[in-house]
């Protein structure tokens, strides 16, 4: 796999890295969704096809989104750009200044060490059975910068918006 000087993550975990169950997000912060879409508009979007799955197959809005899938019917069905693997479309959107990988967790894991920059929000929870998880990633990304915030009506955890880059 290559590096990608242009390729970003962006994803929320819980304490022990979990950020799925039964194909949802296990917990409910306003806040961390107006941050997702403050990060990805006017970008492209590159997800799996249970992510895409867990959207209801809606393209959100302002956004390119890229679904990697091996059924060729997506594409038309649902309007959205498909490949068979995260390679072939971070090849195809290689000219873009900055592209998010949205989830889930097999196509987190394979971009991991492709990616220059992690956009986490760590959730103050342990998540019960959860069943996808963010692989482990301190060895290959340093910490720039880091908000924290405690929870309140619209936010269900303490929660902090963390900003890493990839250490060369």
């Amino acid at each position: 796999m290559s590096n990608y000087h242009n390729v970003s993550i962006i994803v929320a975990t819980d304490q022990n890295l979990a950020i799925g169950k039964e194909n949802t997000i296990p917990w409910h912060l306003r806040n961390d969704l107006q941050h997702f879409k403050e990060l990805t508009t006017g970008k492209t979007i590159i997800m799996g096809r249970n992510t895409f799955a867990s959207l209801n197959y809606k393209k959100l809005p302002n956004r390119l989104s890229v679904v990697i899938t091996s059924d060729p019917t997506i594409a038309t069905k649902y309007e959205v750009e498909t490949h068979t693997s995260l390679e072939e479309a971070l090849k195809a959107h290689e000219q873009e200044s900055e592209i998010m990988i949205i989830g889930g967790g097999k196509i987190y894991a394979e971009a991991i060490n492709m990616a220059n920059k992690l956009y986490l929000t760590r959730v103050h929870t342990a998540v019960e059975n959860p069943d996808v998880y963010f692989p482990p990633y301190e060895a290959r990304f340093s910490l720039i910068k880091e908000e924290s915030f405690k929870a309140d009506q619209q936010n269900d955890f303490d929660y902090d918006f963390c900003e890493l880059e990839a250490i060369s």
